[in-house]
């Protein structure tokens, strides 16, 4: 999965220095968690594995000596997606992925793509560049530098390789007929909000299926079937997973599809599917986590599902189900801790820049900083964030601290100002 192609003779990659910020963690895109790697070494090795060699970070202004490809070091993306656009051969140009494809449908909200026609497609554009020897960056911000590189810029269409599975839902509950997974081989995305950094570690998760392959996952389909003598098809995923050393789990534990880091615990009747788990999880009974990355040393508590999230290192996940969510680091949910998400009438909206805009999306969870605390008896709407270090508990007004001993028996009580 990790094979480098061979060396770009005389090409090189440049990687553009950003202020691009992630709310609610208050740190650079670069320093986000994708897939337990740090983004910034996701994309040096992205390159290394192109052939491209070591990165050579840039600033705006500055003048690139020599020809290669350049991004900012908010995009997330592939070796496949640098290796396709080296193909294209030199020359200024620019990636785009075909709007029709599933991972641009499901993933292009609030990145700021244009969309434009190439070649009779529409294509949406992707800050990934082809750049020549003695091409000078424009001063400026961001936008300004990768505004200029667009500039007469060939426009490159790749085929993001995908393979999409459909899963059927309700229209009127989830306002579509169907709930796409999809899995890319050359994925391209600008990590601009939380919700970008919770899909581009899910699309880790289907990256890992297609770098093996058909061929590959064909063979290892059939010595799972030979290993449980059954054709079943959740039998035979039970058997392609890959497990750490030191790991216990539970003999009815059910693990599908999925990566379990060095001693993780697995408790009774837990479910793992299509999931990454980091070093030392642990998912007490009865807990489940379904296309789900979870940080190392991170908590599923007893009868806790964890759908479509991402876990940071050390956090707690405690209530009955939390769905396409984002805790940060040593974030503490409890049982009674309830995020929300979904809108029956409307899609949810975020916060971006400050801003409260749709997010595209009708369902979408809640985004929890490093180091959040939630208490029992709390209810987060759909796409809000908590800022770094808040500690929120139910109005201590409505628990019953004080309770009579005089108080008459057999008939309903209230709880008043802390007080039955």
């Amino acid at each position: 999965m990790s094979r480098q192609l061979p060396a770009r003779t005389g090409r090189v990659c440049y990687r553009l220095r950003t202020n691009t910020e992630i709310s609610p963690f208050e740190e650079p895109a670069r320093e986000m968690l994708v897939g337990h790697q740090v983004l910034e070494a996701r994309q040096a090795e992205a390159a290394r594995l192109a052939g491209l060699g070591e990165i050579i970070d840039v600033e705006p202004g500055q003048l690139l000596e020599r020809p290669g490809l350049l991004f900012p070091d908010d995009m997330f993306l592939s070796r496949h997606t640098l290796a396709a656009l080296l193909e294209e051969g030199q020359g200024s140009r620019v990636l785009c992925l075909p709007s029709a494809s599933a991972f641009v449908r499901t993933t292009h909200a609030l990145q700021g793509s244009p969309e434009e026609e190439v070649s009779g497609e529409a294509a949406r554009l992707y800050d990934v560049f082809g750049v020549e020897a003695g091409t000078r960056l424009v001063e400026g911000t961001r936008d300004d530098v990768v505004g200029a590189l667009r500039e007469g810029a060939a426009r490159v269409v790749v085929d993001p390789s995908e393979r999409v599975f459909p899963i059927p839902m309700l229209e009127h509950y989830f306002g579509s007929e169907v709930f796409e997974i999809v899995f890319a081989l050359r994925p391209a995305m600008r990590l601009r909000h939380w919700m970008h950094v919770m899909w581009a570690n899910q699309a880790t998760i289907g990256l890992r299926w297609r770098e093996i392959g058909r061929p590959l996952i064909s063979l290892w389909g059939l010595v799972g079937a030979l290993r449980t003598l059954s054709l079943n098809f959740s039998r035979i995923l039970g058997k392609m997973n890959s497990i750490g050393a030191g790991c216990h789990i539970h003999p009815t534990a059910v693990i599908e599809a999925s990566v379990l880091g060095p001693k993780c615990f697995i408790g009774p009747h837990a479910r793992i599917q299509f999931s990454n788990l980091g070093e030392g999880v642990a998912v007490q009974g009865g807990g489940q986590a379904l296309f789900s990355v979870v940080g190392d040393g991170s908590l599923i508590s007893q009868n806790c599902a964890v759908n479509f999230c991402t876990l940071f290192p050390q956090a707690s996940a405690s209530h009955s189900v939390y769905q396409f969510s984002l805790f940060g680091r040593r974030a503490i949910t409890v049982q009674g801790s309830y995020l929300l998400d979904t809108h029956f009438t409307h899609d949810v909206k975020v916060l971006l820049e400050g801003k409260l805009v749709e997010s595209g999306q009708r369902f979408l969870g809640v985004a929890l900083g490093h180091r959040v605390k939630l208490g029992a008896g709390l209810w987060i709407p759909a796409g809000r964030e908590v800022p770094n270090d808040y500690f929120i508990v139910h109005p201590p007004g409505d628990t019953a601290a004080r309770i009579p001993r005089d108080l008459p028996r057999g008939v309903p009580l209230v709880v008043r100002d802390g007080r039955l």
